[in-house]
């Protein structure tokens, strides 16, 4: 019951709780509980809440049914088992507030309609100030801003009023590989990278037009050396992450799809000639044109929805299309070199090799950055539109099918814009 429905299925909760006041079992209310609170240990426990999205939704999910089962029924929640102030505490210490945050968050909501736990209770104002204290840190994350001023509006609750604790104030955190916090300054010193070459061997492309021919033994030899700065692997540093402060929506940390580049791969000392900002620039903005279903007045009010999708693909854009590129690009390099290599091996004219070499690894870059990002992208744009129209109407069934045509309209379109960015950044 907990782990294969409560945990998936949040839209059921309400269900679920009038269930076993049905049933009205002291002994299955029990073991229910008790259930829930171990599985809620177990995925706290767990290294993957940090990286997934998927660990981070069970354990959401598990807070908001421990929270309806306990603070919503007017019951205690155990502090021996669940404490979210000092879960917050540590989270902080340890980089996994992208996780717990939400988890409390979720817990916390019933506090309103309870008897006990209302605010202006200690121990419910105690755990705001903490979070009024995390809200004020330079560089937090904007989903987890987003989910703390949620929590604050529904209980009705200004954060202004709230007075923030210094708890966190002589507390280390974990930086490298923190998910919690963003530089926003780290992609102005990215720089772009240049392959290495042994002295004596052949200068870069836009010098080697204007070499005079050479004899074609030669030309072989040298040929490897020309086609290393296509075949040198762009790295994707790990804190590259950039926010936009003017839109307050959920964002998935990691896309699963991309997890398989581990962290040692991805970090270097080499900057990556992509930042996320040059990419953003590189949207063809003027040819983007939304496909709005004309049967979506019908499921709601009646919103912008080109404003909200032009809002949201952006979002999604900065979140996936920075490694997408980067692991196109250096795919299309090193198939580039091979092919090169095998089909100009006899070639003497360096102006023939560059243009091939640019035109071919420009078009399989594209071609490989529309085919991997699409997954991505869909779960991007689904998070972001869930947690940006669930604000702005109700239903959750109207919401769902506002979401799937929305996606399935655009989706096309958010594939062709990163492909066309992948391959105008390798063309440049």
């Amino acid at each position: 019951m907990v782990m294969k429905r409560a945990s998936i299925e949040p839209n059921f909760h309400d269900l679920y709780l009038k269930f076993f006041d049905k049933v009205n079992s002291k002994s299955l209310n029990k073991e229910i509980l008790k259930a829930t609170y171990e599985n809620c240990k177990v995925l706290l426990r767990s290294n993957l809440i940090k990286s997934s999205s998927e660990e981070r939704s069970l354990l959401k999910n598990l807070g908001s049914w421990l929270g309806k089962f306990t603070i919503g029924r007017n019951q205690a929640l155990r502090a021996k088992e669940i404490d979210p102030k000092s879960l917050i505490v540590e989270a902080y210490e340890k980089g996994l507030m992208i996780a717990v945050i939400p988890f409390t968050s979720k817990i916390l909501e019933p506090c309103q309609s309870s008897i006990a736990y209302r605010p202006p209770n200690p121990w419910t104002m105690g755990i705001l100030s903490l979070l009024a204290e995390i809200y004020n840190l330079p560089n937090l994350k904007m989903n987890l801003k987003f989910d703390i001023e949620v929590l604050f509006k529904n209980l009705t609750v200004d954060i202004k009023d709230v007075k923030p604790t210094s708890l966190l104030k002589d507390r280390l955190r974990e930086v490298e590989g923190n998910p919690d916090f963003s530089n926003k300054d780290v992609t102005a010193s990215q720089t772009h990278v240049v392959a290495e070459v042994p002295s004596g061997t052949i200068p870069s492309l836009t010098h080697m037009e204007q070499q005079p021919e050479i004899n074609i033994t030669s030309r072989a030899m040298s040929l490897p050396n020309i086609l290393n700065q296509y075949a040198a692997p762009v790295r994707l540093p790990t804190n590259s992450t950039v926010e936009d402060d003017k839109v307050a929506l959920m964002m998935p940390e990691q896309v699963p799809s991309l997890t398989q580049v581990s962290p040692a791969q991805t970090q270097s000392t080499s900057p990556s000639p992509f930042s996320v900002n040059q990419l953003m620039a590189a949207i063809p903005r003027e040819e983007i044109r939304f496909k709005i279903n004309p049967k979506l007045g019908s499921l709601g009010p009646q919103l912008q929805y080109s404003k909200i999708m032009d809002l949201v693909l952006d979002k999604a854009n900065r979140e996936i299309m920075l490694p997408v590129i980067q692991r196109s690009v250096t795919i299309a390099s090193r198939t580039t070199k091979e092919l090169i290599l095998k089909d100009y091996a006899l070639e003497s004219d360096n102006n023939t090799i560059t243009r091939s070499a640019h035109l071919m690894v420009g078009t399989l870059a594209g071609s490989l950055a529309h085919v991997t990002c699409k997954e991505p992208l869909r779960v991007a744009l689904y998070s972001n539109l869930r947690n940006l129209i669930q604000n702005l109407m109700s239903g959750s069934e109207t919401i769902e099918q506002l979401i799937h045509t929305l996606i399935n309209d655009n989706l096309d379109l958010g594939c062709a814009i990163i492909e066309a960015v992948a391959t105008r950044q390798v063309a440049s």
